[in-house]
């Protein structure tokens, strides 16, 4: 399978902007493998949401992303609630993914995405490593369609990874 071929199987869970934000989610994740998921993303990307926030738990208050050290591990704990922020510049292999939606849950992470324009076979590609990254580093974790606003075609999106995922791609 190469780019192209990839890019044949998913291009309709892309392609087209219908003003949707479809989303995947990294399930079974613990509690180190959800703080260190939150500093990758925090260090090789661009943050987009400007001074996103969190409701600590304990402290009955809002606090700003930054305002603590690893707020995705104080969610993980449940000490704080699930919070939501935007990403760009995400670089896997030299390939600039497009802005993802980074949600942040006590056992998962849910990415989701614009469909449209920016996405094509060398971001889909990016898109796919960077999956496939994040599984083989956090055994036992996996990937799925988010089960309310999960990717058009979910089937083929899942299908399209396995296949991804347990090949040698060209």
């Amino acid at each position: 399978m190469n780019k192209n071929e990839l890019w044949s199987l998913v291009h309709s869970c892309f392609d087209e902007d219908d003003g949707s934000f479809p989303s995947f989610e990294i399930d079974c994740l613990d509690v180190q493998s959800i703080s260190d998921l939150y500093l990758l993303l925090r260090t090789k990307s661009k943050m987009l949401t400007n001074n996103p926030t969190f409701w600590d738990v304990e402290q009955k208050i809002i606090k700003t992303l930054d305002a603590v050290e690893n707020a995705a591990t104080l969610v993980a704990l449940f000490k704080a609630e699930p919070f939501y922020f935007c990403v760009e510049n995400l670089i896997v292999d030299n390939i600039t993914l497009p802005c993802l939606g980074i949600y942040v849950f006590q056992e998962s992470v849910a990415i989701d995405y614009k469909m449209g324009s920016d996405w094509n076979s060398d971001t889909v590609y990016g898109l796919f490593l960077f999956l496939k990254k994040i599984v083989t580093k956090y055994k036992g974790s996996k990937i799925s369609p988010s089960e309310s606003e999960g990717p058009p075609n979910p089937e083929i999106f899942m299908e399209a990874f396995k296949k991804f995922y347990s090949s040698e791609f060209l």
